[in-house]
């Protein structure tokens, strides 16, 4: 893990920004697999990057794969507190809605549109600062 700047953290598969919103964003690099380990320096990533529970955007339309192993970490930690999926369609879409299938403790959402997934995210920041 790199820090690249205050706002954003380089992992093994990924970048991790804190959004100006206090939304977390990991953009996965092409064609990665996200394995368990990956996901456990996500989680790390996202604590050293924000210090309060918040939403998470995770930009998976360039990665293929993530395993099972990683999607249990993903979807049982306390760091976050909501999760939208940005996928394309196809392949990608069906990996991501394994996230829903394993029933996570945050709510889980796909979107096809960033802005969308931004907006959406952007309702359990509010829930926060209430």
């Amino acid at each position: 893990m790199q820090i690249k700047s205050h706002n954003s953290i380089q992992c093994r598969a990924g970048i991790v920004d804190l959004l100006p919103s206090n939304i977390v964003k990991i953009t996965v690099f092409k064609n990665h697999e996200i394995t368990m380990a990956d996901a456990e320096e996500f989680i790390l990533a996202i604590k050293q990057s924000n210090s309060q529970v918040g939403p998470l955007l995770v930009d998976h339309r360039t990665s293929h794969t993530l395993t099972p192993s990683a999607i249990n970490i993903l979807i049982s930690t306390n760091t976050i507190n909501s999760l939208a999926l940005l996928v394309n369609k196809g392949l990608n879409e069906m990996i991501a809605k394994a996230f829903q299938f394993h029933k996570p403790i945050y709510p889980v959402q796909l979107f096809y549109n960033e802005q969308e997934a931004l907006e959406w995210l952007k309702t359990f920041v509010q829930a926060i600062e209430k």
